[in-house]
């Protein structure tokens, strides 16, 4: 990218959007490092010799079991040097098992992108960081009630323990 600032939504885009999975690997190569890193809840990826390859393998199996994956925007954010920026968007897609229920699920994320500027004047994504929210109603995943009622569970109990610690535990500030 020339410039990051302009361009960031067109490459994000141009990761997301494309219908065939082949191009989605093409754009991968044309905005990524060779040693660039990707991680989110579901994986996480470290440097590899052939890291070019494992990150463009993730978007190009992401892209062949969705269709139709758009993107919309919420905000966007650079630092002040253009080399840290924060996306959150709205990622729409279908599942190619064609479920009712896999239809139009819309998912929420939160992108961490590390920006390298290379010998040749381009900014390259070097670090790609993606998460998701946890809670599973959020994103439309109400397959599983009793799943998401755990995790409210849990949530609640960690709320009220750390809470609970903050209370019993004398804390002084200097």
């Amino acid at each position: 990218m020339d410039d990051p600032v302009n361009q960031i939504k067109g490459v994000i885009r141009s990761l997301i959007e494309p219908y065939r999975h082949a191009v989605v690997g093409e754009n991968v190569s044309k905005y990524f490092t060779p040693d660039a890193t990707i991680s989110n809840p579901l994986w996480i990826h470290t440097k590899l010799s052939k890291s070019d390859i494992h990150v463009k393998s993730i978007y190009e199996i992401l892209r062949l079991f969705s269709i139709n994956n758009r993107v919309e925007f919420q905000g966007v954010m650079f630092d002040e040097t253009n080399e840290h920026c924060t996306i959150e968007l709205v990622e729409t897609m279908d599942s190619i098992l064609h479920y009712n229920f896999l239809s139009n699920v819309s998912i929420p994320l939160l992108i961490r992108l590390d920006l390298t500027k290379g010998a040749d004047g381009k900014y390259w994504i070097s670090k790609e960081k993606s998460n998701i929210p946890t809670d599973l109603k959020m994103i439309g995943m109400v397959l599983f009630p009793s799943l998401i009622s755990i995790g409210k569970i849990l949530g609640l109990t960690a709320g009220i323990g750390t809470g609970a610690i903050g209370r019993a535990v004398p804390i002084t500030s200097s």
